[in-house]
């Protein structure tokens, strides 16, 4: 990494401060992410040391993808972190579903049984990004159970991205869903997604 690139990460930060309430961390974000993958390293830097709110950095973070997977392990901990608001673990489970793998699906599995509806349809779409087989089963399972009406819809797409032709977890469920989820407008979901 050249040197100017941690300072360029700074004077971001600075200004992201500095702008108070008129702040735009989506721009930050993105502007952060636009240096490229070797700020990651400032980027986790600013992330443990909570340098600024982390929802920026973050938001960096799952703009880079898999080039920022070093940051994997950090962001794990903030999704499992269950002392941080929602919010920041809402924002966590996103960007681990860009940056993370099949390592993460036990800590976003639990965040998918969070009391939180936010937090679970996050760790939900995570899991759907991450598409391992072991988070197909844990989603599906979870369709059944999801007592949120919002919640229950991201549920839905994302096991319908992950339906394979023939049978499977995400096909049942969404079967099952169709026929008798509580949530009318999850049953039409699920059936729309097994006719599509």
């Amino acid at each position: 990494m050249t040197s100017k690139l941690p300072d360029q990460v700074t004077a971001i930060l600075e200004d992201l401060r500095a702008a108070g309430p008129r702040a735009t961390p989506a721009l930050a974000g993105e502007e952060l992410a636009r240096l490229g993958s070797g700020v990651v390293p400032r980027l986790i830097e600013a992330l443990t040391t909570e340098e600024t709110g982390p929802q920026v950095i973050l938001q960096a973070l799952a703009r880079l993808g898999q080039s920022a997977s070093a940051a994997r392990e950090c962001v794990a901990d903030l999704v499992a972190n269950t002392g941080e608001t929602t919010i920041v673990r809402s924002a966590a489970a996103l960007c681990l579903g860009k940056i993370g793998d099949e390592r993460d699906v036990a800590n976003l599995g639990d965040a998918a049984q969070a009391p939180e509806a936010t937090l679970r349809a996050c760790a939900y779409r995570a899991l759907g990004t991450i598409a391992d087989p072991a988070g197909e089963d844990l989603l599906a399972g979870r369709l059944d159970e999801e007592s949120d009406k919002v919640a229950a819809l991201e549920l839905v797409r994302v096991l319908a991205h992950l339906m394979r032709p023939g049978a499977g977890a995400a096909r049942a469920a969404l079967d099952e869903a169709a026929g008798r989820h509580r949530f009318p407008a999850v049953r039409r979901a699920a059936a729309d997604a097994l006719s599509s």
